[in-house]
């Protein structure tokens, strides 16, 4: 090749790379910060933890933070922050981390999100600890690569384990999740979020029932708050037709989880902070018998209410 021929192919090749550079498709790379093009997400930034292959497909996967949140004076964030300022917590930014939330699309969204109030702010600021997404359609969705930036939350490291568990037991969830548009997923997460800091139903908040009855409470008959309770601890097998239905969505029948939690030792007393409490000794079937136990609590403080659970850990000794 003549020397005027490579030089002219030389300042070619580098056109060519300045042009990639400038305008050509972004090249994801664990650690960068991207910042989100979509304006509803305020400056928003994706931190990409980890990219894998899925199928023949890059996922990307990313802890979003800095989206806008519902203002600071919800009545979930108002009584987070009576409970906070009466445990002389009031002066530290605080968390609010839920999943399982109403989707506005219907059903339960399968996004974490963390709300965070910090100081007298007027608004909260939203983060997903854990979002995945094709690398081709991430592209569309950044403008600016961040010199630097937010690390992944610090719940994604869980996240991802979650994530990687239903690759392994119920793929069809990542392909739904998947499947829809990332930015609808995003307004999803927020418009879910605004729902749930506006909820009535959520201003009674505070810390859970005890595991065990206290010395204040005495113990009441209560067969609506039982049967409730029941249902949601040890709710009964799936309907046939659910179970045809998911099957024709592509689940395998292993995939599909079967409950089967037997109850021994129901209590239900009352509490002048909690209300009426209900208290069960809970064994998983599915678990060998000495292990799977827990101590499921269940209460509400008015008749016409929607309980609320947790469940503490059983010690064998105290079976």
């Amino acid at each position: 090749m003549e020397p005027t021929v490579r030089l002219l192919v030389a300042i070619l090749i580098l056109l060519l790379s300045a042009c990639a550079s400038a305008g050509g498709a972004p090249v994801f790379e664990q650690g960068q910060v991207w910042r989100l093009r979509d304006p509803q997400f305020g400056n928003a930034v994706a931190t990409i933890g980890s990219i894998e292959r899925r199928g023949g497909r890059r996922v990307v996967h990313a802890s979003i933070s800095g989206l806008p949140g519902p203002p600071s004076d919800a009545v979930l964030f108002t009584a987070l922050r009576q409970e906070a300022s009466e445990a002389g917590r009031g002066d530290q930014p605080m968390h609010f981390i839920v999943s399982g939330y109403a989707a506005t699309r219907g059903g339960m969204s399968l996004t974490t999100v963390d709300f965070t109030m910090a100081g007298e702010s007027a608004n909260t600021v939203l983060s997903l600890p854990h979002i995945a997404v094709y690398a081709s359609e991430l592209r569309s969705a950044v403008s600016t690569l961040e010199e630097s930036g937010p690390s992944p939350h610090a719940m994604f490291d869980v996240e991802m384990r979650i994530w990687r568990d239903n690759e392994r037991r119920w793929p069809a969830l990542n392909n739904a999740e998947l499947g829809r548009p990332f930015s609808e997923r995003i307004a999803d997460a927020m418009n879910g979020a605004s729902a749930l800091g506006s909820d009535l139903d959520l201003s009674q908040m505070g810390p859970p029932a005890p595991e065990s009855a206290g010395p204040g409470e005495q113990g009441v008959e209560d067969a609506t708050l039982d049967a409730r309770c029941r249902e949601i601890v040890a709710p009964p097998p799936l309907n046939p037709r659910i179970v045809a239905d998911l099957l024709r969505h592509g689940y395998t029948r292993d995939e599909i989880p079967e409950i089967d939690v037997a109850l021994s030792n129901i209590t239900v007393t009352s509490s002048a902070e909690w209300g009426h409490i209900w208290r069960a000794d809970a064994h998983n079937n599915r678990s060998p018998p000495e292990s799977g136990w827990s101590r499921p609590v269940c209460w509400r403080k008015n008749a016409d209410g929607q309980p609320s659970v947790t469940s503490y850990p059983r010690p064998e000794e105290e079976r």
